[in-house]
């Protein structure tokens, strides 16, 4: 599977960028990860490809917000860097 270079920067910001509340990592804020247009058009292509999904993250009190986090086929390929 090809990987451009964008891609990989962004597996390694969803990585580097997990929400840290509570006692373990959480997902990664979408709106932390991508600043415009460009980026959201990669984290879409990183999800076709099976390697990050999108959904609802929780914060220590509860509260929801638009997160992001990589599957297991996404951690190999970001581990591979």
């Amino acid at each position: 599977m090809e990987i451009t270079p964008e891609e990989k920067n962004m597996l390694s910001r969803i990585t580097n960028n997990q929400y840290p509340g509570g006692a373990y990592k959480r997902a990664t804020f979408i709106n932390k990860v991508c600043r415009n247009k460009a980026d959201r058009a990669v984290l879409e292509s990183l999800c076709q490809k099976g390697l990050a999904e999108t959904g609802l993250g929780g914060t220590v009190a509860g509260d929801t917000y638009r997160a992001c986090w990589l599957t297991e086929k996404g951690k190999r390929q970001e581990r591979q860097r």
